[in-house]
């Protein structure tokens, strides 16, 4: 006959261990734990580095970001969400596979829906407020000799709105808030360059704009850069100064796709289509980081205008064509915020072009203070 006792003591102890045993296997787990990347707004919170008084409550954080599996639940939720229900919290999805972002779930200063209903135009009080401000900035910058070129590229739902879900079908702005800030900014006289238009009467059988991405392809940065240094071409100054053209294009398909895709967290397989481009000369500019991606330096041997751009990630793909027609190029990434090396590099390198570039989500960013000191 069993003793009831030994039974009871066994199902405690050996229920126990077995608690135990799961535990520290679960904290075993979490060393090895491997599931690929995911796109989070934060850094995963670190092993504690040292013992101290607050290292259980540093290792209870730690482990919250790195359970065994975790990675995998996630990318489980967030394909259920998408499949079942089409829900994303930054990602609108369109049709055939093309993703566009709702900026202001992330930047409250940024509203790319609202950009494409034309539902968050100025008043003619604050529309004046914005330009009197920024143009105070161009002068600043014209003090030191400079030609100052605004630049606006469209976001990429205005140029491809045929992508959008249907919820937005008609409800595309024929005037947005970036037309309003170029017809006044342009009225006083300032060398602004709103692309929206181009790059619609150049959409064609070349996809401008990554399908998975917020940004423009190679092709489209192309085109960005010729329009704008044709303008810069038709100042006196710079009449020297030719675009490169386009002697030979082919389209690649690549297995690398771009952030609104990873912002689904899904890590579904994914293809994208980019444009290997050949030009009429060589590009000769070398460009080099001195802060990260947050200050570029850049040398073109041979040229004589040195140049200053001031610019969020659109102007990234640009950048080596623009570059190749200056001798020397600064170029300052906008999330500092404000720039205390700007002055220092106006007086210093007196650059002769000065690009203010300004996606069209970004608009609200020509209120920043360019001039500001620490």
């Amino acid at each position: 006959m069993l003793d009831s006792k030994k039974i009871n003591c066994c199902c405690k102890y050996g229920g126990a261990g077995f608690f135990l045993l799961f535990i520290f296997l679960c904290f075993i787990g979490s060393f090895f734990s491997k599931a690929g990347k995911l796109s989070e707004n934060r850094v995963p919170t670190p092993f504690p580095s040292r013992l101290s008084l607050s290292f259980p409550a540093d290792f209870e954080a730690y482990y919250q970001d790195n359970f065994p599996k975790r990675k995998s639940f996630i990318k489980k939720y967030n394909r259920l969400r998408i499949s079942k229900f089409g829900i994303n919290d930054r990602v609108i999805l369109g049709k055939n596979n093309w993703y566009f972002y709702d900026s202001i779930k992330v930047d409250s200063d940024s509203d790319s829906v609202a950009d494409f209903q034309g539902t968050n135009l100025y008043t003619p009080e604050k529309l004046k407020d914005v330009t009197d401000f920024f143009i105070g900035q161009i002068k600043e910058f014209e003090k030191y000799g400079a030609e100052v070129y605004v630049v606006f590229p469209p976001n990429k739902m205005t140029v491809y709105p045929e992508y959008m879900p249907d919820i937005y079908n008609g409800k595309q702005a024929s005037f947005t808030a970036v037309d309003q800030v170029t017809q006044e900014l342009q009225k006083r006289g300032v060398k602004v360059l709103n692309l929206k238009q181009y790059l619609l009467e150049n959409k064609g059988d070349k996809w401008l704009y990554w399908r998975t991405d917020t940004h423009w392809n190679s092709y489209g940065a192309y085109l960005g850069y010729k329009k704008l240094m044709e303008e810069i071409s038709k100042n006196p100054k710079f009449k020297d100064i030719k675009p490169l053209e386009i002697t030979q294009i082919s389209e690649q398909s690549r297995a690398v796709c771009g952030d609104l895709y990873n912002m689904l967290g899904t890590n579904e397989k994914c293809t994208e289509i980019d444009y290997s481009m050949t030009f009429n000369a060589p590009l000769v500019s070398k460009c080099e980081n001195i802060d990260r991606e947050d200050i570029i330096s850049c040398t073109a041997p041979g040229r004589k205008y040195k140049m200053l751009a001031i610019r969020d990630s659109f102007f990234a793909s640009m950048l080596p064509l623009v570059a190749n027609h200056f001798s020397h190029s600064m170029v300052y990434g906008r999330k500092y915020g404000h720039y205390p090396l700007v002055q220092e590099v106006m007086k210093n390198e007196k650059p002769d072009v000065v690009i203010l570039e300004y996606l069209e989500r970004q608009v609200a960013k020509i209120t920043h203070d360019i001039f500001k000191q620490k």
